[in-house]
C-alpha cells in the first residue's frame, strides 16, 4: 500500500479516483512465439516491435506471418480496444509501453514478450487506458516496479497493482478524443517526414553506389571498398547502474538507443562515470538495438549509454561522408537480420561493416548534397516535435484533470 500511496502524486478533481489495472481490465501474458509450427493454424503476430513503437495497431501494418495454436488463438486473439504492453526490455525506462488495438484487425494474435489488456467497457475505454500506461508520471511505476539485472520484466501482480487515475466514462471519451487529434497530427507529419526519408535513400543510392552520376567529379574511378575498422574505431557505451536514473535533472543526461530518435523520456545519471564516457556534439553515435540508426549528435554533452557506440573516425576521412556511409550500410544489415524482439549490432560487427570510399574531394561533394537532404528532414522533425510537445503538456493537464473536458 505504501508504494500504491507513494504513486499518487495528485488529488484527482471530484468525480475522479484511481484504479488498479487489474480493477479495469483483465491481463494475460502471451506464450505465442514467432515460430511456425507444423499443425497448427496461420496467423498474423502483433509482435513486441508493433507495439514499442506504435501507440494505435491498425490493419495496414506489416504483421509477422506464423501459427498458433487453438487454445492460444482462442485466449490472444486480438480485438479492437485491446491495449497491448511490452512487458520485457533490457532496461527499466523501455518497459510498459502500451498500444490500442484502433479497429477490427482478422486473424491478429498477441506475441510473445507482450501482456494484453482487455479493457472491463464498463469502467475503462481501450484508447483512454492506453494513454493512461503512457502518461509519463503513471509510466515511472512501471520502471520501479520492473524486476532483472540484465533484462528487466513486468510480473502479473505487478501490473495489475498499477494504478491510473480514473476519470467518468464520458471524460475517458474526450480526452481520448483530444489527445488523437494531436497523433493524428503527428502521424500526418510523420507520412511527410517518411516521403522525405524515401527521397534521401534515393540520392544516397545515387551518390554512394554510382559515382559516373556526381556532377563536379573528376576523379569518378578513385574509389575502394574499406571496412569501418580501417578508417575508424569503435568504443561501446557504458552500464551504467539504474539506481542513479532520474528525472529530475540531477547529473548528466544519458544517451540511450531510443534518444538517437527521439526526446520522448529524457533520462539523467548522478552517479559516477569516466570522462571517457562523455558525448559531445558533433560525435558520431550509433544505436545497437532495433533501428542501427548512426547519427551525428548535438544534444550537448551527456553519457554513452550501454548499447550506444561512439565511431572515431581516423584523420584523412571526412566524419560527415562516413556517417552517410555507415547510414547506408546499417539499413541493408537491418534489413538483412531477422527480427525476434529487438535486434542486435556488436562492435565487431560494426566495424567489420564494408563501404565505399571515394577521394577526399568526392566525399565533400556528397556529404554537401545529403546535408540539404537532411535540412528538409530536421525542417519536420522539428514540427513534429513541437506537436510531441504540445501532446505533453495536455497530457499532464487532461490525465490529471487539471483542466477538465464536457463530455
Amino acid at each position: 500500500m505504501l508504494f500504491k500511496e507513494s504513486i499518487k502524486r495528485f488529488t484527482p478533481p471530484k468525480g475522479w479516483g484511481w484504479a488498479s489495472i487489474g480493477d479495469v481490465a483483465k491481463l494475460s501474458f502471451s506464450s505465442v512465439d514467432k515460430k511456425s509450427v507444423e499443425g497448427e493454424k496461420a496467423v498474423r503476430l502483433c509482435n513486441y516491435m508493433d507495439v514499442f513503437y506504435n501507440r494505435r495497431i491498425r490493419e495496414g501494418m506489416p504483421f509477422m506471418a506464423s501459427t498458433a495454436s487453438d487454445s492460444d488463438i482462442k485466449k490472444f486473439t486480438l480485438n479492437k480496444d485491446d491495449v497491448v504492453l511490452t512487458k520485457d526490455s533490457e532496461t527499466p525506462e523501455e518497459i510498459a509501453f502500451a498500444a490500442v488495438i484502433d479497429e477490427q484487425i482478422d486473424n491478429l494474435v498477441c506475441g510473445y514478450h507482450l501482456a494484453v489488456l482487455r479493457p472491463d467497457q464498463a469502467k475503462v475505454t481501450g484508447e483512454y487506458l492506453m494513454s493512461a500506461i503512457n502518461f509519463h508520471p503513471n509510466h515511472h511505476q512501471f520502471v520501479r516496479l520492473a524486476s532483472g539485472a540484465t533484462r528487466f520484466g513486468l510480473g502479473i501482480d505487478s501490473l495489475n497493482n498499477a494504478l491510473i487515475p480514473l476519470p467518468p466514462l464520458a471524460e475517458q471519451r474526450k480526452i481520448a478524443e483530444i489527445l488523437r487529434t494531436w497523433d493524428e497530427s503527428i502521424e500526418t507529419a510523420e507520412a511527410e517526414l517518411k516521403a522525405k526519408h524515401k527521397r534521401k535513400s534515393w540520392l544516397m543510392q545515387k551518390l554512394l553506389t554510382c559515382p559516373n552520376q556526381i556532377e563536379g567529379v573528376s576523379n569518378k574511378n578513385a574509389w575502394s571498398t574499406v571496412s569501418l575498422e580501417d578508417v575508424a574505431s569503435f568504443q561501446n557505451g557504458e552500464a551504467f547502474s539504474s539506481r542513479y536514473f532520474n528525472s529530475d535533472k540531477r547529473g548528466l543526461r544519458l544517451i540511450r538507443n531510443r534518444d538517437l530518435k527521439n526526446d520522448d523520456q529524457i533520462i539523467f545519471y548522478d552517479g559516477e562515470y569516466s570522462a571517457k564516457d562523455v558525448a559531445s556534439d558533433g560525435d558520431l553515435l550509433v544505436g545497437m538495438d532495433g533501428d542501427f540508426t548512426p547519427v551525428i549528435w548535438r544534444k550537448g554533452k551527456a553519457l554513452l549509454n550501454q548499447r550506444v557506440g561512439r565511431v572515431y573516425v581516423k584523420p584523412g576521412t571526412l566524419q560527415t561522408y562516413i556517417y552517410y556511409a555507415l547510414y547506408s550500410a546499417l539499413a541493408e544489415l537491418e534489413h538483412v537480420t531477422s527480427a525476434t524482439t529487438v535486434k542486435h549490432l556488436s562492435s565487431k560487427g560494426c566495424l567489420a561493416l564494408k563501404i565505399s570510399l571515394p577521394h577526399l574531394d568526392t566525399q565533400r561533394i556528397i556529404a554537401d548534397n545529403l546535408e540539404g537532404a537532411d535540412a528538409d528532414i530536421e525542417v519536420i522533425n522539428h514540427r513534429i516535435e513541437t506537436l510531441r510537445t504540445q501532446k505533453r503538456g495536455l497530457m499532464q493537464k487532461l490525465l490529471t484533470g487539471e483542466v477538465r473536458v464536457a463530455a
